[in-house]
């Protein structure tokens, strides 16, 4: 679970009998009983969410007064993080059922984001933003402890699936992110930052340490057929084939999610 409030974490791992994960403002708890009849839920001090869940924001650092747009937000919990941490934050998703779930969490912790019910790929931002946090669909596979039947629902197929439409949504929201200067070298390239959390995190020291695209392709991370080193400098991140048709990105996934989404606090 994770508490709004960081000076409140004391007091909610006391009362809930948990114990805090690193510097994060997340419990793990021991027990959990009906999460609506525990103390604090009501009043919107914390909600349930994974610690992995909570990383990407947790990564992002001070993120106060940024300009933040949440993707793929509801049901809110990356939203709520990002909001309570002072970002001025946008949350977009294409479930009207969803949103409603997202606005009754933003109700009940007393925070406001700014939302919109729209497919991703049909919309395109009046401005850029100082950050982009894209929580595309996926296969649920890292749910096994929660929802162990996705391991008899061939997960191998629903990788394949999921992959395909979180490269098209990763494409496109690529380009909305604001850039953090250019490089001084000819072409002035756009450079984007990355936060001195996220390198702490994987204990890194510098942005060289990063693995580049062939590193990358060796380990079997990534099929590097589908980087195209004339897109790079563009925002873009893979190949987009000509005949793929927008109306039918999600034709094969909302049966996949139906099962798992009813069930999903926010992973």
């Amino acid at each position: 679970m994770t508490v709004k409030n960081e000076s409140e974490l004391k007091k909610w791992e006391k009362l809930l009998g948990g114990k805090r994960i690193g510097n994060s403002n997340t419990l793990r708890l021991q027990k959990i009983g009906k999460v609506s009849e525990m103390p604090g839920y009501k009043e919107g001090a914390w909600w349930i969410q994974n610690f992995s869940a909570s990383l990407p924001v947790f990564l992002l650092g001070n993120i106060e007064n940024l300009q933040v747009i949440d993707c793929c937000a509801a049901p809110g919990g990356k939203t709520m993080q990002l909001v309570s941490g002072g970002a001025r934050t946008t949350s977009i998703d294409r479930s009207k059922r969803r949103v409603e779930t997202l606005k009754q969490n933003l109700e009940r912790t007393k925070l406001n984001s700014k939302i919109i019910i729209s497919d991703v790929l049909d919309f395109t931002p009046e401005i850029p933003y100082d950050v982009v946090l894209l929580d595309a669909p996926c296969s649920s596979t890292g749910t096994l402890r929660k929802n162990p039947e996705i391991e008899y629902l061939d997960p191998i197929s629903r990788i394949k699936t999921f992959s395909e439409v979180q490269k098209r949504l990763l494409n496109h929201v690529s380009n909305w992110v604001k850039p953090g200067g250019r490089k001084d070298v000819p072409g002035r390239p756009i450079q984007y930052v990355t936060t001195d959390d996220f390198l702490s995190h994987f204990n890194l020291q510098k942005l060289s340490d990063l693995p580049t695209v062939d590193e990358l392709g060796t380990a079997g991370l990534i099929d590097t057929s589908n980087v195209d080193a004339s897109i790079f400098g563009t925002g873009k991140f893979f190949k987009e084939k000509q005949e793929d048709k927008k109306e039918n990105i999600y034709s094969e996934i909302d049966e996949m999610l139906s099962g798992t989404l009813k069930n999903d606090d926010d992973e």
